[in-house]
């Protein structure tokens, strides 16, 4: 399972952060970057079915995802897996820490008015 099929295989993986993150980890990475709610209950479920079994498909993290989500929050909003895929892609490919390097330079550029469109 990994986010970018096209990464430097010395990045991780989103099956390696799955199984090596903790509990604390993974919830914090839930909630923060995918604003999910049931952030505790995911992480939970994640660190459970690690121990029995490896997650290496998008399959087995959808259905660990699903298994714990409250029945009425799955009526709206689409997959209840989605905001959980959204937060460790986010972490994988270190989406923040770009954006945190690149902001600078993007008002860097934008002070200098070098007359580009």
């Amino acid at each position: 399972m990994r986010m970018d099929a096209s990464a430097d295989s010395d990045d991780a993986s989103a099956a390696e952060l799955l199984a090596e993150a903790g509990e604390d980890e993974l919830r914090h990475i839930i909630r923060a970057y995918g604003e999910e709610k049931f952030a505790n209950r995911i992480a939970r479920r994640i660190v459970q079915t690690r121990a029995s079994q490896s997650l290496r498909t998008t399959k087995q993290l959808a259905e660990a995802v699903d298994s714990v989500v409250p029945a009425a929050a799955k009526r709206t909003g689409g997959h209840p897996a989605k905001r959980t895929f959204q937060a460790i892609r986010i972490a994988v490919n270190r989406e923040l820490d770009v954006l945190t390097a690149a902001l600078p330079e993007a008002c860097d550029a934008l002070a200098l008015g070098d007359g580009s469109p």
